[in-house]
């Protein structure tokens, strides 16, 4: 591939249902290509001509012979204005042979379920010979045509990746066949259908590499994703189109799920309704384009629509232009290269790890709508992300939608309703539908799960109630995997608080994120209610040596748990509220690990422990001098452990690397502000600055100096110079005399 410094474009012209034969006017179709022509003056040259279903109106052979014949006239204009496109195409419900079809479903008495295998061959032989069948006449034409599709083993017909050029760069295309499922004769009915083999036959054998070979890529398919079923939704989701994989999603009918066609997503779908149906108000036809320069993408999209008492073609007055900046900076997050998982030398392994790596959320508290990366790679060792931002900024809200898409149903219901009640964004006195939706993976497999909150009741609809079971397995198979979560008081305490002991071990272990009187789930382990244990007391007190150093070290009297401070020899409650703080959550650590993985915790090992924490105001209660030091111990101590973390402390934030915060702030697209530098080796001060947008010096002083500006401070002038004049190296009664002796010099010259 040749490389060059400057930017690298990619211009592509996005149709929809062309439908030969259908009644549209050569007028209508004059003014769409004076349309293209003005956009091509504007935009420059069209890389790629994409038609995403609805080539035909009836599949006949006669209809795809003039279909060819329509497209070379449009390929022959755009080629007369100076560009070269290459032409793609993907199937719509027009396109099938519909007697096939109906051998393939034998007259409606198999389902879908009957026909794919997702374990094993996916379809079997007579399903996929009636099944290219249906599609014959569609193939003829694709194989005969001369456009950018080549014919190559595929699992459904339609289907194909391919590399095409832009401006120095090399963009992905991969176009899957979504109409393959369709049990009704009516063309415009049915489900629509994406397996995750139809993109591994087409990338063989890794689609996750076969990206990485472009600049970017691009998902073109008739359907959205919201018309995909319950049975379909989550494979896309994790492993046709995760975070990073696909810069847009390009498809024609627009989605129901979402409403809004062009609500945020990731990847951004991007629809349009007709091409030649002049439907006032649908969007006909969109020409986009991708420029990235010095590593990062820019998205310009024009969707047009036909305006019928103008009898021109015009922006479409839904698009928010300020989506698509919003956009860009959350694909920058989500294009940055994952970390593999540490593996220490010596270090025992779980069955499979679980990593989380990217989280959408939708009206969530004060979150109207967000997307954030926890896996994204950084120069530090470790998995880490740190929330930051000002109070209200979301870091809380973001730590729950978390904790709740992993918890799942039916556990999140143990919540109660009115705390869930409170999670959905009030708007206008209403409160808003909350949806989250998030991936992780275990092992070598990738899982999406999605949650939705309608007040008390959740998955209201029938469609939801599929997917809610469908993702019920995987939020069981959660369980088996260590995930806790402490809120910002992570109360410690010999009073014995009885609310929560009815809550499943699951729920005890996240409710200090949403009740702040609650009690640390395993308490017992620090206050000696907890029969003895010595491979607990073995591993938390390694834990807790190497987090601490000399300033706290862990004892064993009489099977309890006790610590030696300063010489002084004390209970846990009794613990300064920083140390205790701190000692509560990595107590309760250990006691899930052990309980969970015994084997391995008999090792004693820190390093061999495997989890996910979230914890709101990490640095709750430290000293600065624990605060420096923390992170960089944990991420040596604890270097399997997945964090995700908050805190307002500079010191804190100057442990990590850029790509590891995630600087929440409403006035910036996407809501997340893009760290272009590393703030590693910057001062507190800086941090303070730059980062967190607040003066370094004293607010009281500032009050004063503006007081004496207007006469009206209760300090004697020379105070006031004294105090700007003391410094760390100033002491007060030199300063006085600094003030005293330039105050001599000055009377000199009056």
């Amino acid at each position: 591939m040749s490389r060059r410094d400057g930017p690298k474009t990619f211009t592509w012209l996005h149709l929809l249902d062309w439908e030969v034969n259908s009644r549209v006017s050569n007028f209508h179709r004059a003014r769409l290509l004076e349309d293209i022509k003005r956009l091509h003056d504007e935009s420059g040259s069209i890389d790629a001509v994409i038609l995403a279903g609805g080539l035909t109106s009836r599949g006949r052979r006669d209809e795809f012979r003039r279909l060819g014949e329509e497209l070379n006239s449009l390929l022959s204009e755009i080629n007369a204005l100076g560009s070269n496109p290459t032409f793609v195409a993907v199937p719509g419900y027009t396109e099938i042979d519909q007697k096939a079809v109906d051998l393939l479903w034998d007259g409606g008495r198999r389902s879908v379920v009957d026909l794919v295998s997702s374990e094993t061959e996916f379809l079997d032989d007579d399903t996929r010979g009636h099944l290219f069948d249906a599609f014959s006449t569609y193939r003829e034409w694709a194989r005969d045509y001369p456009f950018g599709q080549v014919e190559r083993p595929v699992a459904v017909p339609g289907d194909f990746a391919l590399t095409v050029s832009g401006t120095d760069c090399h963009v992905g295309l991969v176009g899957l066949n979504t109409v393959w499922v369709r049990p009704t004769k009516r063309p415009s009915e049915g489900p629509a259908a994406l397996h995750p083999k139809q993109l591994q036959a087409v990338c063989s054998p890794n689609p996750g590499a076969w990206v990485r070979e472009h600049d970017f890529c691009l998902l073109i398919t008739y359907h959205g994703p919201g018309w995909l079923t319950p049975l379909w939704r989550p494979a896309y989701r994790a492993e046709i189109a995760p975070p990073g994989r696909f810069a847009l999603h390009l498809c024609g009918k627009p989605d129901e799920l979402y409403g809004d066609s062009w609500r945020q997503t990731i990847p951004l779908v991007v629809p349009t309704s007709s091409s030649y149906g002049g439907r006032e108000g649908s969007v006909e036809f969109v020409l986009g384009t991708v420029r990235v320069e010095s590593g990062l993408q820019s998205l310009t999209l024009r969707p047009r629509c036909y305006d019928k008492p103008k009898h021109s073609f015009v922006p479409d007055p839904g698009f928010d232009p300020a989506v698509v900046e919003a956009y860009r900076h959350e694909l920058a997050r989500a294009t940055r290269g994952t970390k593999p998982v540490p593996r220490p030398p010596g270090a025992a392994e779980p069955d499979s790890g679980l990593i989380v790596e990217q989280m959408e959320l939708f009206d969530i508290r004060s979150l109207e709508q967000l997307a954030v990366g926890f896996d994204l790679e950084s120069k530090l060792p470790g998995r880490w992300t740190c929330l930051a931002g000002i109070n209200g900024a979301g870091k809380s809200s973001v730590l729950q939608a978390l904790c709740l898409s992993l918890l799942g149903e039916p556990l999140i219901q143990e919540l109660g309703g009115e705390r869930l009640e409170r999670l959905r964004r009030l708007n206008a006195n209403e409160r808003r539908l909350a949806q989250i939706g998030t991936w992780f993976r275990e092992g070598p497999n990738r899982h999406y799960v999605e949650v939705k909150l309608r007040g008390h009741k959740q998955f209201a609809s029938e469609d939801e109630e599929d997917l809610s079971r469908s993702m019920r397995r995987i939020w069981r198979e959660l369980r088996d995997h260590v995930i806790v979560s402490y809120g910002a008081t992570r109360t410690l305490s010999d009073y014995e608080d009885p609310r929560h002991l009815s809550l499943s071990p699951e729920v005890r272990r996240q409710i200090t994120l949403f009740d702040p009187l609650a009690q640390i789930a395993s308490a017992e382990t620090l206050l000696g209610a907890r029969p003895k244990d010595k491979v607990l007391h073995r591993l938390f007190a390694a834990l807790v040596e190497r987090v601490f150093g000399d300033t706290l070290r862990v004892v064993i009297d009489r099977g309890k748990v006790r610590f030696i401070t300063q010489k002084e020899r004390l209970e846990a409650v009794d613990l300064p509220d920083g140390f205790r703080s701190l000692a509560a959550w990595m107590a309760d650590l250990c006691a899930v690990w052990c309980e969970k993985f015994p084997k391995q915790a008999r090792n004693g090992r820190t390093e061999d422990i495997d989890a996910l924490v979230l914890i709101d105001e990490i640095d709750l209660h430290l000293h600065p001098s624990l605060q420096r030091i923390l992170v960089p111990r944990l991420r040596e101590t604890l270097p399997r452990v997945q964090w995700v973390v908050t805190t307002h402390s500079p010191l804190i934030l100057s442990s990590f690397d850029s790509a590891e915060i995630v600087a929440l702030d409403r006035a910036e697209p996407g809501g997340i502000r893009f760290l272009d530098r590393e703030i590693l080796g910057f001062t507190t001060d800086e941090i303070y600055r730059w980062l967190m947008d607040t003066p370094a010096n004293s607010g009281a002083m500032e009050d004063q100096l503006a007081q004496f500006a207007g006469n009206s401070t209760s300090l004697v002038k020379s105070d006031l110079a004294a105090m700007l004049e003391m410094s760390p190296e100033v002491t007060e009664d030199q300063a006085k005399e600094r003030v005293r002796r330039r105050a001599e010099r000055l009377e000199k010259f009056r």
